[in-house]
């Protein structure tokens, strides 16, 4: 039994648009996980300010602020492997 043609046709036509449609989307979540990225390293910059103007001054908590900075540079590290993870899916990669 033959296939038929036109349904050959629209099942192409459907697995582009989804492909296409994957491709955008990775590409969108990539911005912005690089975006997260940048926020989270000005983040981590304004932690690492307060401690040490929390030493200068002998106020308590700068240890809190360091500790705080590298949580937020772990998180940014985090995003950018994701960002480049969705950027290789909307290069055609796999997730």
């Amino acid at each position: 039994m033959a296939a038929d043609p036109q349904a050959v046709t629209r099942a192409a036509a459907i697995a582009e648009r989804v492909q296409r449609e994957t491709r955008d989307r990775a590409l969108r979540i990539s911005l912005v996980m690089r975006e997260t990225a940048r926020t989270l390293e000005r983040t981590a910059a304004l932690a690492e300010e307060h401690a040490r103007r929390r030493d200068r001054v002998g106020g308590e908590g700068a240890v809190q602020e360091r500790q705080a900075a590298e949580r937020a540079r772990e998180a940014a590290r985090r995003a950018r492997r994701y960002a480049q993870q969705w950027r290789d899916v909307a290069d055609g990669g796999q997730p």
